[in-house]
């Protein structure tokens, strides 16, 4: 016989399928002898197939007799209200990261001349635009700063923040 060039003959290519043939045939015998053990084991230890009902119980479930109930009733007071953050809390977790390295076109923190424009429209156009967001020629601002769990309020004393900083 030639070979193939491969490194394998015809009849090692038929001795490699028989070979595979009866491994999976092994394999099928013992899952199936070791799936009857365990199926026996289960029978015999579970109390659904024990017929001999020699067992001791671990617990039992006994009726206590009832006790009255002693039930006090407190007023309890509504959970506090939070306080809105601050105008350099809210600045520190949202605003921060674009207002100290100008990402996205904002103005930096105290940069007067970066904010002139800004300040000229007023700053009830300045905190609208902050809390519903805005796309300038220059910059972007996201609604809320892209906090959209921050109140408007929290978002207006943010505003107030950074122009107190100038």
């Amino acid at each position: 016989m030639s070979d193939s060039g491969l490194g394998f003959s015809p009849l090692r290519f038929v001795l490699l399928i028989v070979v595979i043939a009866l491994l999976i045939l092994l394999f099928e015998v013992v899952s199936d002898f070791g799936g009857g053990l365990i199926k026996g084991q289960v029978k015999r230890t579970t109390g659904k197939y024990n017929q001999e009902n020699n067992t001791t119980p671990v617990f039992v479930l006994t009726q206590k007799e009832e006790q009255p109930a002693n039930i006090e009733i407190q007023e309890s007071a509504p959970p506090p209200v939070l306080a809105a953050l601050s105008g350099e809390e809210v600045y520190n977790s949202a605003c921060i990261a674009c207002h100290m390295t100008g990402a996205g076109g904002a103005p930096l923190l105290g940069d007067a001349d970066a904010w002139e424009a800004r300040v000229a429209q007023g700053t009830p156009v300045l905190i609208q635009r902050a809390v519903e967001g805005y796309m300038g020629e220059i910059g972007i601002m996201p609604a809320k700063g892209g906090r959209l769990d921050l109140s408007d309020e929290e978002v207006e004393n943010a505003v107030s923040y950074m122009l107190d900083q100038l």
